[in-house]
């Protein structure tokens, strides 16, 4: 392919220390153009032919399942059905090359016509025309209904941006109602549904880790990397017994932009309560550490700003440190024994 290139393109400057077959797509469509030319002015139809068919072999080798590239193809196919055309005004295929060329220029309009329907959507984003874009997809939703599921969680996605939490849950129970065994839908309507300040949101969130038992689906306003303060105070509410809430609710007053190092303490020391309570899983005994090492530093910071270091109420930061750590190497065990237990039976069913 590389004599090839000097050959088509003449001197052929830089081609043979930049192309390769897999990096040569700016190559191929130089080549073909420059083959376009030659047929339109009639030049060498065979050594055109033989140049067509080359290109035609390599971009059919690499791209022609994914037909990421059709302009390349109408270009060549096109190409070539002019040359074969020019052949002593035999018929050598010149017809199937034409219909080929015009049946990849389809595709290309095609997926011209989406980029330039998907810059169009970005162009919406970037202004936050939500409402523009759930038109949008209403229209393209009674267009094709098989896209229906798709366009209704997104329309979800535009509502509640919205604040239209209402509007935003009544599209998420739609797209349920033709995807009832999609987890990742009733994790989301528990999301707004917890904005909405609806406790159904818990029944969501507990039937997406039901229909999908090795996901990560958070309790709505649990996540520390989504939450906001008020939604935490809100999940304290929701999910009383539960330690995470207050785990996230210390890590906000903690490190957010209202620093409560005093709050942070007593929300820290609840989830401690809270886990020391329940089974010692690996799960529960990692937020128990997270937990201890958040309060330490919370007390050693607050003590540090107040310039008491002996202020009673924020005593103990080195206590909560030493068994932070004690739990560090008990995970670390634990970890290290599981993957030898696991080593063994992987063997056995080998």
């Amino acid at each position: 392919m590389l004599e090839f290139g000097d050959r088509i393109m003449g001197d052929g400057k830089g081609i043979n220390g930049q192309c390769s077959e897999l990096r040569g797509l700016d190559w191929f469509l130089r080549a073909s153009k420059a083959a376009a030319v030659k047929a339109e002015k009639g030049k060498k139809p065979y050594a055109l032919v033989v140049d067509c068919n080359e290109i035609i072999e390599t971009l059919e080798k690499h791209y022609k399942d994914k037909e990421e590239y059709p302009h390349l193809f109408e270009i060549v196919y096109k190409t070539r059905a002019k040359a074969k055309a020019a052949l002593d005004g035999a018929d050598r295929g010149a017809e199937e090359d034409f219909a080929k060329a015009e049946e990849y220029g389809k595709i290309a309009k095609k997926k011209a016509e989406e980029a330039e329907a998907y810059r169009a959507k970005l162009a919406k984003l970037e202004k936050m025309d939500y409402a523009g874009l759930i038109e949008e997809l209403t229209k393209a939703m009674e267009d094709d209904p098989e896209k229906a599921d798709a366009c209704l969680r997104n329309i979800s996605y535009f509502r509640y941006q919205m604040k239209d939490y209402a509007g935003a849950a009544e599209a998420c129970t739609k797209a349920i109602g033709m995807k009832p065994d999609d987890a990742a839908l009733y994790s989301w309507r528990g999301t707004v549904k917890f904005k909405m300040g609806d406790r159904s949101a818990i029944a969501d969130c507990d039937k997406a880790r039901e229909l999908d038992p090795k996901g990560t689906y958070d309790y709505p306003g649990m996540s520390q990397y989504q939450a906001t303060a008020e939604d935490y105070d809100k999940a304290v509410l929701f999910y009383p017994d539960k330690p995470e809430p207050y785990l996230g609710r210390a890590r906000n007053k903690h490190h957010g932009k209202l620093v409560d190092l005093a709050g942070a303490v007593e929300d820290y020391t609840k989830a401690i309560e809270l886990l020391r309570g329940k089974p010692e899983t690996l799960e529960n005994l990692e937020m128990l550490r997270d937990a201890l090492s958040g309060r330490g530093r919370a007390k050693y910071r607050r003590s540090e700003v107040s310039g008491l270091f002996s202020v009673t109420n924020y005593s103990g930061w080195k206590e909560d440190e030493t068994d932070a750590m004690a739990l560090y190497q008990r995970i670390d065990a634990m970890e290290r024994q599981a993957k030898k237990e696991k080593k063994p039976s992987q063997a056995a069913s080998g």
